[in-house]
């Protein structure tokens, strides 16, 4: 799958390094939001106890989904096609 989503001068490594890059920072910016504005405008109980490590944002996941997809552990990387057959056939 990484090959149909690299152009051919591009190396692996640089495009997963600066995609890590680039979520790391979308990650930051979700909880910053979380953190000085959405917490401020919601009624959560013990919200003054949140911790940044307590809260994932979309973009974690959808990082996380990415980079399994896109992973050379072929285990890793065929996860979600494996369970979403498993339900079909439920």
């Amino acid at each position: 799958m990484s090959k149909i989503l690299l152009d051919e001068g591009l190396e692996a490594s640089l495009y997963t390094e600066n995609l890590a890059k680039l979520f790391s920072l979308r990650i930051k910016i979700e909880k910053w939001w979380f953190f000085f504005f959405e917490i401020e405008f919601k009624e959560m109980e013990n919200s003054e106890e949140l911790e940044e490590k307590d809260v994932t944002t979309g973009g974690q996941m959808i990082y996380q989904l990415f980079m399994d997809l896109l992973s050379d552990d072929n285990e890793k990387a065929n996860y979600y096609m494996n369970e979403l057959k498993k339900k079909m056939e439920n």
